[in-house]
């Protein structure tokens, strides 16, 4: 498939340093520090590739690649690690979207920051618990999970407050977060379970999300993590239209 051309991109994947490459220039993305500068003749920036390659006005080819292992500036015959972990980085061969998979995979793993998972690591400081459940599924099945176990178990509150309310989906998808890094005893599970009651209604969830109320996918969620957990379930999806429930999340 034919892809967009882009003026920049973004390394760092992950837990590593966060660099973005712009205009001959790379950056530190978080603080703007200048590392590296090139007076350049041509540059390709492949984004599905994890790469960048440029000619220098002085006839040096130089490439930043992204792999498994980190992040690799080579410059003529010069090759230096800008940046290390392991990853996973599946390619999706075989896939009929699979560079723009690719693209997406490296989206997600890129908003990784400081072992918490963020919808863009340049305007929130916090995660969203929504975004981050998303992000998670990605990540336990891509074989990331690790860049953000610690910071799952170490949740305690079940809402993240981000909207300036509490979002009844929440509570499902702390339940399911806590199921792929610990089981019930975890404490937060309890907390869940001791507010569901001012969230239920004739045996399903109500509540805001994204400034709506949107019972079923909130009901879905907290039965979702439920039988994560193995935990009773006596939740039942609302017969409502889903129509009426414009969302935006």
């Amino acid at each position: 498939m034919e892809l967009p051309d882009v003026s920049f991109f973004l390394f760092g994947m992950g837990d590593r340093h966060k660099l973005l490459y712009m205009d001959g220039v790379l950056y530190d993305a978080l603080t703007h520090e200048v590392i590296r500068k090139w007076n350049t003749a041509s540059e390709d920036i492949r984004a599905s590739e994890y790469m960048v390659t440029l000619k220098t006005k002085q006839g040096i080819k130089v490439t930043i690649k992204e792999n498994e292992k980190g992040v690799w500036l080579n410059e003529g015959k010069k090759r230096i690690c800008l940046t290390q972990s392991n990853l996973t980085l599946p390619q999706f061969k075989g896939h009929k979207y699979a560079q723009l998979l690719r693209i997406l995979h490296q989206e997600i793993l890129v908003n990784v920051n400081n072992g918490k998972t963020l919808p863009n690591f340049f305007v929130y400081p916090k995660p969203w618990i929504r975004d981050a459940a998303m992000m998670c599924t990605c990540l336990e099945r891509m074989g990331n999970l690790h860049l953000v176990k610690n910071w799952i178990l170490g949740l305690k509150e079940s809402f993240d407050r981000n909207a300036g309310n509490i979002e009844t989906d929440n509570l499902g998808q702390s339940l399911y977060m806590v199921s792929l890094v610990s089981d019930a005893s975890h404490p937060l599970v309890a907390t869940v379970l001791n507010a569901l009651p001012e969230f239920t209604k004739d045996k399903y969830v109500f509540g805001l999300t994204d400034f709506a109320e949107h019972p079923v996918y909130q009901t879905k969620w907290l039965k979702y993590g439920l039988k994560r957990l193995g935990l009773r379930d006596i939740f039942e999806i609302p017969k409502v239209s889903t129509a009426t429930q414009p969302f935006s999340g």
